[in-house]
């Protein structure tokens, strides 16, 4: 198979470990898998390249100086956080990275979504990885070892003052490679007169002071030994510290004269100087945590055992906020150096062995073969998907828009609906909204992603779910063609849908999904025929949210934990928590609160939860157990996130599907909510606390700390779970066997038309031909009717523009609908329409006739059949739904364009009458 060419962007000519990995991987890629295109992330370090190895130079420089093929796949070798875009050349995107800490920050989690897949070189970063949420596919790809260059005959490099056992250490001058704990374990384990030296080279990151290296590090021991250790320089053994920089070449020699090499690290993303000891000959001590454990063992190393894990000193990294590393055990690590500097049988085993396991496991010819088995693969799923766009039918029956193109939020609404499609045997497209996301290659979304920007073909169904943001914009949606519109309205149901959005309810959408009886109740008063109303109410999978399981690895501790779901949406109700939860408890009551919070921008999260502890801190000295989590929340972690907790907690005013409450009953755990008709629906008292509405809407203060203090009571807590997991058992067996795709597969068939692309006529309205006419009160011989909407002032439009043509002395009414669910009230539609005509030259007011009914689908059509022409404002699905109907019904259309043919398109009516479909402007 001919591979795809590959490029690979990365540091080449520097010291970082990221640069020397790069030149392992590339050099062996390129030697035994395909050519590779080497482009640098950055520049060089002065005179680094001449440090290197002839035969590596070249062979770089050789893969530098390659022009970019046309489509390739394109590795970025660096930190996650300097993954940006890509050019279109790149057909298959790809991040190589790795991290030290449990988790990752948010920001490196937001960036994978720009990727096809990652490469990691440890298992250690797999489960890391995981851990922070991110869901692009991942696979290893090891790191490896030159043993040519790396080899136990290296001679030793004379370094001045060592003598006896020497133990090396190489490392940045950080926290997290543990030099504070090196220097503790020294100077317990030996004294002055024992026949060891520690050499440490090392240099300080960041320093611009001008003073040498060698004389930072050496002020930074004796002053760490003096005030941490209560000694003096020349109370421990022998410490020798090397700030210069050791040429490439002379690395071997580094560190077979030494011994044993020691680094009591905190974390690694992979440890590329234990595998370098090693291929030398020489063994190691380090902490048993991190990626190292993927080949470091017993049977080549002396490793450190692990107090547990701690805070990451953010210090070192502002990315190391709210993650944990190791903490290595000092003891142990004193026990280890004095057991190597007695027991150089031993040492000399260890680095046998590990010299021999560098040699067989761990070249980088390794590393090239993992490569060239992905290339294999995503050269034929590039080829297959290829094929698969050049001979695709842009014309999908169902067409799915709005939701995150981002593919990894899972929880978004949209996705209900993309699994219920793959049961309904036709074509399917999605345009989602928001920043424009690349699907990968991998998954099962990315056949159905359409770009929004190509003109698209009439769908047969268009599936609408918007966000409560998004609504605003739906009066001005343009769908093309006339098939059939589904709506789920649930994000809009929080209180009453915005008057802005009810005629695009009733008068476009075929299908409008809300998630309760109340909901549906409500739209039948805005005048939506009930036939055209589907309550779909949520039920949780009880086999995926168990009373048992894994639990929530950053789960707080405390005997009881409230679990509640933040974020920025004011209908969560976030203040409102807070403020009561900080009046009901202090530090002194053994509890927590875990506040999963998310911000619509990622790299938000870490200032807002920095934000949000200091505004809280501040108001509250005896604050509670708080913990802000704005770790990003895969999907697989839901269940765990809810087992973690003892109850979950919504104060807020309103639920859009009710998810949280639904899958935190299936856990088996209790919810306090808000009394609302839809909480009201997915349980009852026996389930948790449904605390009263307050004047506001969210949760009463009082009854909420009521109910929080009841939850207290472990034993109320265990019945109302045991009762809430019966009650979401019994949900689940109701909605469709558990899977609610059935019902909306069902919805999306009863809309479906029989023979696809022939068009469809909207359920739910009335058929054509059996319209009664609608009694106007006096009106003039020509009747024109205006259909508009108040929101987006089509209708004042409309009237100025009638106003200025024509006066009471033509025979000619205007109709005008007040329809009062848009939101406006007789007094200020009478206000805006003398507004309109007074704009208008002369002072002879036209005819207008004011209907202060409620425009129904039934409504809408008589007012056709008993007008002469339909005038149509403003531009969107509205209003071309609007058109269709008109035009179905042979009534004669004015679509304001152009004001000034407005007179000469109705004077043309006096003659034509309804002989012309249109009299379009």
């Amino acid at each position: 198979m001919n591979l795809l060419p590959l490029v690979w962007l990365s540091p080449v000519f520097d010291p970082t470990g990221y640069a020397d990995e790069a030149r392992g991987l590339v050099t062996a890629i390129d030697s035994a898998v395909n050519p590779v295109v080497l482009r640098r992330w950055r520049g060089d370090a002065p005179g680094f390249a001449n440090t290197l190895p002839q035969s590596q130079r070249d062979q770089l420089m050789e893969c530098l100086g390659r022009p970019l093929p046309n489509r390739f796949v394109q590795v970025v070798h660096t930190t996650l956080d300097g993954v940006g875009s890509f050019p279109p050349e790149a057909v298959f995107r790809v991040g190589r990275s790795m991290f030290e800490t449990d988790a990752l920050p948010s920001t490196w989690v937001a960036a994978t979504h720009h990727l096809d897949e990652i490469w990691v070189p440890s298992a250690f970063n797999l489960d890391s990885f995981r851990h922070a949420g991110v869901e692009t596919p991942m696979y290893v790809v090891p790191g490896g070892v030159n043993s040519e260059f790396f080899n136990p005959n290296a001679p030793a490099l004379a370094i001045p003052g060592v003598k006896g056992t020497t133990f090396l250490s190489v490392f940045e001058w950080r926290r997290r490679k543990g030099w504070d704990i090196l220097l503790r374990a020294w100077a317990e384990a030996f004294r002055a007169t024992d026949n060891v030296t520690l050499v440490i080279r090392s240099y300080a990151a960041g320093r611009t002071d001008g003073r040498s290296e060698s004389n930072v590090l050496e002020e930074a021991i004796n002053t760490f030994l003096r005030h941490e250790c209560g000694r003096e320089r020349h109370d421990v053994a022998g410490i020798v510290v090397i700030g210069e920089r050791i040429p490439a070449v002379d690395l071997p020699s580094l560190y077979t004269s030494a011994d044993v090499f020691v680094l009591p690290t905190r974390g690694e993303g992979w440890g590329r100087p234990f595998m370098e000891s090693l291929a030398c000959g020489v063994p190691v001590i380090t902490t048993s945590w991190g990626a190292q454990l993927d080949f470091l063992h017993e049977g080549n190393s002396l490793l450190i055992d692990v107090n547990g894990l701690e805070p990451a000193y953010a210090g070192d990294n502002h990315l190391y906020s709210d993650q944990l590393w190791a903490d290595p055990s000092l003891p142990h690590l004193v026990s280890l150096l004095r057991q190597a500097h007695t027991d150089h049988g031993m040492l000399k085993r260890l680095g046998q062995s590990g010299r021999q396991e560098m040699v067989a496991d761990w070249p980088w010819s390794r590393a090239a073969r993992a490569v060239g088995d992905r290339l294999e693969i995503i050269t034929q799923a590039v080829h297959a998907d290829t094929g698969n766009r050049r001979h695709r039918v842009r014309s999908g029956t169902l067409r799915f828009h709005g939701g995150h193109s981002d593919p990894y939020r899972k929880t978004s609404s949209i996705t209900p609906w993309l699994e219920a499609s793959q049961l309904v045997e036709h074509p399917t497209e999605w345009m989602p909204s928001g920043p424009s996301l690349r699907a990968p290659f991998f998954s099962p979304i990315r056949r159905m992603v359409v770009n929004s920007t190509v003109g698209m073909q009439p769908a047969s169904v268009d599936i609408l779910v918007p966000t409560a943001e998004e609504s605003l914009v739906l009066p001005s949606i343009s769908l093309p063609g006339s098939g059939s519109v589904v709506v789920d309205a649930s994000a809009l149901m929080c209180g009453r849908p915005d008057p802005s959005v009810i005629p695009f309810l009733r008068d476009v959408a075929d299908r409008v999904v809300v998630p309760d009886r109340a909901s549906s109740e409500l739209l039948l008063t805005l005048g939506i025929s009930p036939t055209r109303v589907v309550v779909l109410p949520p039920s949780a999978d009880i086999r995926k949210f168990e009373l048992e399981g894994a639990a929530y690895l950053n789960r707080p501790t405390s005997s009881t934990r409230f679990l509640a779901f933040g974020g920025a949406h004011p209908h969560r109700g976030l203040e409102r928590l807070l403020e009561t939860y900080e009046h009901t408890f202090d530090s002194e009551d053994d509890v927590t609160l875990h506040l999963v919070m998310q911000h619509p921008v990622p790299c938000e999260n870490l200032r807002w939860r920095a934000q949000l502890l200091e505004e809280i801190q501040s108001r509250s000295p005896r604050l509670p157990g708080l913990f802000p989590d704005v770790h990003p929340i895969s999907v697989e972690e839901m269940p765990a996130i809810f087992r973690s907790a003892s109850v979950t907690v919504h104060a807020g005013r309103s639920l859009t599907h009710g998810r949280t409450i639904s899958e935190s009953m299936a856990c088996g755990r209790p919810v306090i909510a808000t009394d609302t008709p839809l909480a009201r629906e997915l349980m009852d008292d026996n389930c948790g606390w449904l605390v009263p509405q307050g004047p506001d809407g969210f949760a009463d203060t009082d009854a909420l700390a009521i109910a929080l203090r009841e939850a207290c009571d472990s034993h109320m807590r265990h019945a109302k779970g045991l009762a809430a997991r019966a009650r979401a058992i019994q949900r689940y067996e109701e909605a469709a066997s558990g899977n609610q795709a059935i019902t909306r597969m069902a919805v999306l068939k009863s809309v479906l038309p029989a023979s696809i692309g022939k068009g469809t006529q909207r359920s739910g309205k009335a058929p054509i031909g059996t319209t009664e006419v609608f009694p106007l009160d006096q009106p003039r011989r020509i009747k024109i009717l205006v259909l508009g909407t108040w929101a987006d002032r089509s209708i004042d439009r409309i009237v100025e523009i009638h106003a200025r043509y024509f006066t009471a002395d033509d025979d000619v009414s205007l109709a005008v609908c007040l329809d009062p669910v848009q939101g406006i009230c007789l007094d200020e539609a009478a206000e805006r329409i003398a507004n309109a005509v007074a704009k208008s030259p002369d002072t002879s007011e036209p005819d207008i006739l004011l209907i202060p009914d409620v425009l129904t689908d039934r409504l809408q059509d008589r007012l056709r059949t008993s007008c002469d022409a339909v005038a149509v404002g403003g531009h969107g699905a509205w209003h071309q739904a609007q058109s269709e109907r008109a035009r179905t019904m042979g009534v004669p259309q004015l679509i304001i364009s152009d004001a000034r043919r407005w007179k000469t398109s109705i004077d043309r009516l006096f003659h034509i009458g309804r002989q012309s479909t249109t009299a379009a402007p």
